[in-house]
This record gives structure tokens, C-alpha cells and sequence, in this order.
């Protein structure tokens, strides 16, 4: 646990932040960005750019979370 004034250490590093790809997590989780965009378009989004975050889930799955309005 971290403490006062210190940034806890995510348990995850995204493939893909604010639209843009995160090459080096990328290259460490072995994916592609034809496997990102792939998964982008499923969750209805229309590119990289339409894109908050894109993370590899534990079970392999690709979760993609836009910037569309709630």
C-alpha cells in the first residue's frame, strides 16, 4: 500500500491511453495493433482516437474503454 503523498503502482498497464498506442507494454504482452484495432471496432468504437484505454485482461481478452458520454 502506498503511502501519504506516494502513487500506488497500477496492477496493469494499458495497451493503448488517451488515443494513443503504448508500444512498450504492447511489445511485452506480445499484441498487436491490428489486434487493438480489431477489438476497438467490436466495441463499437471507430479508431484508436475514440479510445480511453485499451487493457489485456487476465483471461486474454482485450477490454477497450471509450470516451464516449456516460
Amino acid at each position: 500500500m502506498a503511502s501519504a503523498g506516494e502513487r500506488p503502482v497500477p496492477l496493469w498497464e494499458p495497451l493503448a491511453r488517451d488515443g494513443r498506442f503504448c508500444h512498450g507494454s504492447m511489445a511485452r504482452e506480445r499484441i498487436t495493433e491490428g489486434e487493438i484495432l480489431s477489438a476497438v471496432r467490436a466495441n463499437g468504437a471507430e479508431g484508436i482516437e475514440a479510445v480511453s484505454a485499451v487493457i489485456l485482461e487476465s483471461d486474454g481478452s482485450i477490454s477497450v474503454l471509450t470516451n464516449r458520454p456516460s
